[in-house]
């Protein structure tokens, strides 16, 4: 049987936001003097979307992502989202 999924509150939410943007951008090495060895359990549940690009708009994706020292996942996530917030408005 499974366990009821606990209730998230807004404010959780938000301060895994931020603390996912601060990461982002942010390499543990800075940190690295203070953190300390722990054991955790984790399951994983993960999302993918599969879009078919051409070659080239690909290419120039992967380049542009590069250039900002990101992920292509995390690069196109935020160009998404400001496109987003962008025609929102």
């Amino acid at each position: 049987m499974r366990k009821p999924k606990a209730k998230v509150t807004r404010a959780e939410v938000a301060f895994a936001r931020r603390e996912g943007k601060y990461w982002d951008d942010h390499s543990l090495a800075e940190a690295w003097t203070h953190t300390r060895a722990v054991e955790m359990d984790v399951e994983l549940q993960a999302s993918t979307l599969l879009i078919h690009l051409e070659r080239r708009l690909a290419a120039r994706l992967e380049s542009a992502a590069r250039k900002k020292r990101l992920s292509l996942e995390t690069w196109l996530t935020r160009a998404v989202e400001r496109e987003l917030a962008h025609s929102s408005s």
